[in-house]
């Protein structure tokens, strides 16, 4: 993805956002879809302290019976947690990366969406072998999200 397909896809999110708020407006009823995620998190008032629940409250299990933090890893040995017959637990690398909360990741102190994003998708993180420039580009993408679900909140809450 190169910066030029960044900022094509921003213009698509603020599209998006103001056809949500024009319709709104005119009375008619839409569809937070895209802005979903982030809208509950305005409404709800909670901090995301992490991206989702892999190795926390959700694990996938294969057919054979091991034990992976999250579907996109399945496969990767090094990030296998266990096995199910044995109900043994393996140390690896994977737990560490997503076991770091939004307010531990060195890279997000300073970001004003973090709790937008609880700190990224630790699979991204490793598929793209911490490429910084690869993780600001879906940096870059949350924050426009985040920033249109506060425009749209804004939008419908102030015509109350």
């Amino acid at each position: 993805m190169t910066q030029d397909d960044i900022e094509i896809i921003k213009k698509q999110y603020r599209k998006k956002a103001y056809e949500i708020i024009t319709s709104f407006r005119q009375g008619n009823e839409t569809g937070l879809s895209l802005f979903t995620r982030y809208f509950n998190i305005i409404v709800k008032g909670k901090k995301r302290k992490y991206y989702c629940g892999a190795g926390f409250n959700f694990f996938s299990v294969t057919p054979n019976g091991e034990i992976y933090p999250c579907h996109r890893i399945i496969g990767k040995e090094d990030f296998q947690l266990g096995i199910v017959p044995n109900l043994q637990f393996y140390d690896n690398d994977f737990m560490k990366i997503v076991g770091f909360s939004v307010n531990e990741k060195n890279l997000c102190q300073d970001c004003w969406a973090k709790h937008f994003c609880g700190g990224g998708c630790a699979a991204n993180t490793f598929y793209n072998n911490a490429n910084t420039e690869q993780n600001n580009m879906i940096c870059e993408l949350t924050k426009e999200l985040a920033e249109n679900a506060l425009k749209i909140y804004y939008a419908v809450y102030s015509s109350i």
